[in-house]
């Protein structure tokens, strides 16, 4: 499967809060390296060099060293995705289609 990213809370809809919600409620919390696995790549990359995250962390901060980061797996409205808790924020990716 491959994931992209989607979007973040604060881009949500009104509509969208309720499948959030359900989302929180059914995820399951996984490791920095299951969250690689699957949704990892240039679109990672990409996302976490957009916060400010460095790839090497002998120059700074990494996303997987950041302890105040949490994965996740569950659904959205029926589809697999796996997001991640930043700066308390869910940050989204979904499965393709």
């Amino acid at each position: 499967m491959e994931f992209t990213y989607w979007k973040s809370c604060p881009e949500l809809t009104d509509a969208e809060v309720e499948i959030q919600s359900r989302m929180i409620a059914d995820a399951a919390e996984v490791t920095y390296e299951t969250f690689r696995q699957r949704v990892g790549g240039e679109d990672l990359a990409r996302w976490a060099a957009s916060k400010g995250y460095l790839r090497n962390r002998l120059h700074g901060v990494t996303l997987k060293s950041d302890w105040h980061v949490a994965y996740y797996r569950s659904t959205w409205d029926g589809r697999r995705c796996y997001y991640l808790v930043w700066s308390a924020m869910e940050f989204i990716w979904l499965v393709h289609e």
